[in-house]
C-alpha cells in the first residue's frame, strides 16, 4: 500500500504571544473637546489687548487638540503632547 499522509506540524506556544500579532485596527479615536478651555478663552477675550492671555489661550487649544485617546480590540492608548502628535 502506498499511503502518504501529510505529516502533522504543531506550532510552538510561543507563536501566539502578542509580539507576534499584528496591530490591531482601531475601533474609535477622539479628541478632547475645547469646552475643558471655555475659561481660558473668556480671559483671553477680556484681556486681547494683553499679548500673554492670547498666546496662554492658543497654547491651551493647541495642547487640548493634540490629545488623542484611540481604542483598538487589543487596547486604550492615550496621546498626549504636541511634539508627540507631529512627529508620528
Amino acid at each position: 500500500m502506498d499511503d502518504q499522509t501529510e505529516p502533522v506540524v504543531i506550532e510552538p506556544p510561543f507563536a501566539s504571544a502578542p509580539a507576534m500579532q499584528p496591530e490591531s485596527a482601531p475601533i474609535w479615536k477622539a479628541t478632547e473637546g475645547q469646552i475643558v478651555n471655555a475659561r481660558w478663552i473668556f480671559f483671553s477675550l477680556i484681556g486681547f489687548w494683553l499679548l500673554l492671555p492670547v498666546l496662554w489661550m492658543a497654547w491651551r487649544m493647541i495642547r487640548t487638540a493634540c490629545h488623542t485617546c484611540s481604542l483598538t480590540t487589543q487596547r486604550i492608548r492615550e496621546r498626549s503632547g504636541v511634539l508627540a502628535v507631529m512627529f508620528q
